[in-house]
This record gives structure tokens, C-alpha cells and sequence, in this order.
């Protein structure tokens, strides 16, 4: 197309070529949510399908597997035995305690444990420019700003009801979150008309970046879709977990104590949990990775702050690895916020690294846990060392569990751990299956421990990462991993987006790199050298807030 020896074919004589790759960034959000919506299968339906499909291919006729002497019982699935731990109680303020049930638990009534006051904030209205907000858009947006600060003072947040509405464009975004700083506004909440990827891109990067102004963005469609005072609440109750928890608050605390309820060793310990992760994309000199390091900051375990980096192949090939190459730098300033903030060093460091598979355990336990090993040793000096455990999660894996209910097949029960049969005979790992399923068939995380230096026991630690899930202060549900592990995801998603800039304190700078030869190596034969890395940068006003959830 666009050659001068081009040929057009007539739509009526093409057919689509099945089983083609899709460029998601050309699908628009109703698209992708459509393409969701029609790939879930409810766990009857994908049982029935998986044991058709194993039936229907004949695998015991297979010459190759009789070759092999192999043979499979198609004839049912595997039976393993799980049990389900109990949930954690949820501490809201004046240590009102709500339970968890099937999953989930209700706000109402309680006031968030630590709230802020919001002094001067505004609404900012964009319009993607294909429209303007109609009659009935504009009378939903009154709805919605009469019921927030009511909404949030109901909650303990105290929100100034005075507050400045705009209409702008994409390109006027920047000249507004000037403005709402330069006039002392803490808070942004922006309200995006339309479809607006880079809407969305560019608030977060001038407000995170460049001026250090806490923002929220909402959908209009999202609020149209709350067709009554009741729904429209809950959306507002929703947003306000997310502001109080962006501006410094807690909203509610989990009580680790009764896990280690056994152990007298652990009086006095104090805890610090961090969440690492690596996004890719095709990864080339243009579309480097991102790795991002989340660590708590609190005794409570519910504030978090972040560092992250990109990560480039050398010259302009197409290779990514899966270690944090800045690992060390970024684990040890983070431990320095948490000695500034609690007065106190940690002395147990739990580590939650995401999406790595079985091949890249050896780099992790010879780079990333020796690099936060080396940061421990420049932050604590003389100090005694605090003991690290490291554990890795897969979220994409091919096992599914199914949980028998009569006549019926359902998903298996919130907080199911299965520890036997089917896992390392002689390795520390569990499958966790720590959130209740709304829609489809459950996917359950796979931990496997590498490092428990520690030595936590089985039910020790599988209790505390069904109780971590439990902590994501952006909703009222336990979660498929532990918290620090999503903010991890969350950060890697919105620093692509960011500028970036050199570590200045990286001792494996780009200097060091430019001679090495990469050419027609094996993925597995890359080291750190063959990767340069730069530091994301934040602004320093929100630099240690927890501006991701």
C-alpha cells in the first residue's frame, strides 16, 4: 500500500486469514472489552470443554506417546486436596474490625483510619474534541460533584465543597495543572469525555512529573453508567479510597500478629514487604522495559512508595532480560525512606518478584537477591542484617482447579491453597487461590519461594500472602497477589509514559557497556552488561506519596 506499483483488491474478495496476531493499540476500549467479555468461560462450561477436547483427541492412540510408553487417563481430571485459610479481620478507625466474606467486605459505617483534608482542588473536564458533553453528560457531572464531597466526608476525608469546574482541551492540560499549582491546589480530578489514551498520558506525566500535583482521572462513561444514587455511591466510595491513599492516608490496616501468634522469636520484629516486576513490551532501543521496585514504608504495611527504571538493549537490538539490572540502587533509597520514616530498620524483608518463569531462578537468586543483600549492607553499616525471604509469582500458568459442588463445578473457594501432588517434591512453593471469581473460571497464583532466609513455614507464609491480598487499599476485596506485587505492575504500566533520566549513582553505568557484542546471542548467555539502564524520575513533592494507586 502506498507503493507505485500498488494493487487494491476488492473488500468482497478478501477473507480473513484466521489465528492473526492483533494490535491491541488499534482497538478502542469498547473493543477490548467486548473481546473480554466473549473469552470468559464459566468454570462448568470451560470443565465440560477441556474434558471433551481431551476425548476427542485420542491421546492414548498417539503413536509418538506410545512410543514413549506413556499413556493419559482421559477419563476424569486429577483430584488434589486443598484447604482454605481463614481471612483476616479489616481494622477501620477506632479499631472497628468488619469480617471478610467470600472474598469481599462492606465500608459502610466506618470511617477510613487516617484520612487528609483537602484544602483547594478542581474538577477538569476533557473532551477528546470528536464532542462535546450533551444535556444529560453535564446533569450526571452535577450529580457526581454534589455526592463527592459529601460522599468522602462521610468517610472521614474532609474535602473543601468550594471548589473551581473546567472544560479544556487535550492540548490546554498542561497550562491547567500549572495553574491548579501555581494557585495551591493539592488535587486534581479529572473527568476524560471520550476515548483519551493520551489525555491520560499527559496529565499523569506533567502532574507526576513535572509539577507534583496528586491527580485522579475518571471516565465519563464509567459515571454514566451508574444509573442510580446507590451505584453512583459505591464509584464515589471508590474514588475516595484512592484519594485518601494518594494524599498520605490509610484507609485500613490488617493485623499480622495472630500468624506468628506460635512464634515468641518474632516480638519486635518489624516487617518490611516489597513488590517487584519487569514489564515488556517489544523491546528495542525506541520501547525499552520498565522495571519497577514497591516497598512499605509503614509498620501497617498499607503505605508504599516506588522507584523505577528503564532498561534498553545495547545499540538498537531486540532482546530483553528478565533481572533488575538497578535492583541495589533502587531497594537500598527505599530503605532509606522506611529508616527516615519509622525511626527503626527492618529486620524481616519479604520480597514478592512477578513474572518470572523457572529459567531465570538462578539469575534471580545470583543478581537480585545478592544486589538488596548489598543494599542492606550500605544502609544498616555495623548494624545486625536483616533476614530477606524471596518469592516469586506466576500468574500465567496453564493449571485450573475446579471445586466440585454438588452437581454442580464451581471455582474453588477464596483463600484455597493447594501444597500437594502437584507441586516440587522437594522445593517450597503452593498454588494460592486468594480471591473470590466474579466472572469466569479462577486463575490462582503459583508461588514458589527461592530464598527464606527467614524460614518461614508452610502455613506461616502462605497465611501471610492470603493476608497481604487483602491490603490493596484501591478496593474492598482480597486480591490475586499481594499488594506490593500489583503496585509493582501498576508503576511499570504508567513509567513507560514518564521521561527519563541517568543514575547517577548506578555503578554500572553505559560507560562500562558500548564495547560488548551482542550479536546472535542466546537469551540465556545476556548478563547486566548488555543492558543499559536509566533512572524514572518523579517529582520530588510526590516523589514518596503513593501517587500509583
Amino acid at each position: 500500500k502506498g507503493a507505485q506499483n500498488s494493487s487494491y483488491i476488492p473488500i468482497e474478495l478478501c477473507f480473513v486469514e484466521e489465528w492473526q496476531i492483533v494490535d491491541r493499540s488499534l482497538m478502542s476500549t469498547e473493543q477490548n472489552a467486548e473481546k473480554s467479555k466473549r473469552s470468559i468461560l464459566l468454570p462448568e462450561v470451560r470443565f465440560n470443554k477441556t474434558m471433551a477436547i481431551a476425548a476427542e483427541r485420542n491421546f492414548n492412540n498417539d503413536p509418538y506417546l506410545k512410543h514413549l510408553s506413556m499413556t493419559i487417563d482421559t477419563s476424569e481430571m486429577l483430584q488434589v486436596k486443598g484447604r482454605v485459610l481463614e481471612p483476616p479481620n479489616i481494622v477501620y478507625r477506632n479499631n472497628r474490625i468488619v469480617s471478610v466474606t467470600i472474598g469481599k467486605w462492606l465500608m459502610k459505617g466506618n470511617l477510613l483510619q487516617q484520612t487528609t483534608r483537602v484544602h483547594k482542588w478542581e474538577m477538569i473536564l476533557v473532551k477528546d474534541g470528536k464532542r462535546e458533553p450533551g444535556h444529560m453528560d453535564m446533569q450526571k457531572l452535577d450529580e457526581f460533584c454534589n455526592m463527592l464531597p459529601e460522599t468522602t466526608r462521610r468517610y472521614g476525608i474532609q474535602m473543601n465543597p468550594h471548589f473551581d469546574t473546567k472544560i479544556i482541551s487535550p492540548h490546554q492540560i498542561r497550562q491547567c495543572i500549572y495553574d491548579l499549582h501555581a494557585n495551591g491546589g493539592e488535587f486534581g480530578l479529572f473527568v476524560l469525555i471520550g476515548d483519551c489514551p493520551d489525555s491520560y498520558q499527559t496529565i499523569k506525566r506533567c502532574a507526576l512529573q513535572e509539577f507534583g500535583i496528586i491527580t485522579l482521572c475518571c471516565d465519563l462513561g464509567s459515571i454514566r453508567k451508574q444509573n442510580n444514587p446507590g451505584k453512583l455511591n459505591a464509584y464515589i466510595e471508590n474514588i475516595a479510597q484512592k484519594m485518601n491513599a494518594r494524599l498520605g492516608g490509610i484507609n485500613s490496616t490488617v493485623s499480622f500478629k495472630k500468624i506468628f501468634v506460635d512464634q515468641p522469636k518474632t516480638n519486635g520484629d518489624v516487617f518490611m514487604f516489597i513488590g517487584a516486576d519487569v514489564s515488556h513490551v517489544v523491546v528495542s532501543e525506541r520501547k525499552p522495559s520498565i522495571a519497577a521496585v514497591v516497598a512499605s514504608v509503614s509498620p501497617t504495611s498499607t503505605q508504599y512508595i516506588c522507584r523505577s527504571s528503564e532498561q534498553r538493549p545495547l545499540k538498537d537490538k531486540k532482546y530483553s532480560l528478565e533481572v533488575i539490572k538497578d535492583f541495589q540502587p533502587m531497594t537500598r533509597d527505599l530503605l532509606h525512606v522506611f529508616v527516615q520514616t519509622n525511626k527503626q530498620y527492618p529486620t524481616k524483608i519479604v520480597v514478592y518478584r512477578d513474572g518470572v518463569d523457572e529459567g531465570h531462578f538462578q539469575k534471580l537468586l545470583d543478581n537480585e537477591v545478592q544486589a538488596l543483600k548489598n543494599a542492606c549492607i550500605e544502609v544498616y553499616g555495623n548494624r545486625p542484617l536483616p533476614k530477606i525471604t524471596f518469592v516469586v509469582i506466576k500468574k500465567s500458568h496453564n493449571s485450573r482447579f475446579f471445586a466440585p459442588n454438588g452437581q454442580r463445578i464451581t471455582n474453588m473457594a477464596a483463600g484455597t491453597v493447594i501444597d500437594t501432588t502437584i507441586v516440587h517434591p522437594r522445593q517450597f512453593d503452593f498454588y494460592l487461590n486468594s480471591h473470590a471469581g466474579a466472572l469466569g473460571t479462577n486463575v490462582c497464583s503459583y508461588y514458589h519461594v527461592l530464598y527464606n532466609e527467614i524460614e518461614f513455614t508452610s502455613d506461616e507464609l502462605q497465611q501471610l500472602t492470603f493476608w497481604l491480598c487483602h491490603t490493596d487499599v484501591r478496593c474492598t476485596k482480597a486480591v490475586k497477589c499481594p499488594a506490593a506485587a500489583r503496585y509493582a505492575h501498576t508503576v511499570a504500566y504508567h513509567s513507560r509514559y514518564f521521561e527519563k533520566e541517568p543514575y547517577q549513582s548506578s555503578s554500572s553505568s553505559s560507560q562500562h557497556q558500548t564495547n560488548r557484542d551482542t550479536s546472535g546471542q542466546d537469551e540465556d548467555d545476556l548478563t547486566l552488561e548488555d543492558i543499559k539502564s536509566n533512572l524514572i524520575m518523579v517529582n520530588k513533592n510526590v516523589k514518596n506519596m503513593m501517587w500509583f494507586t
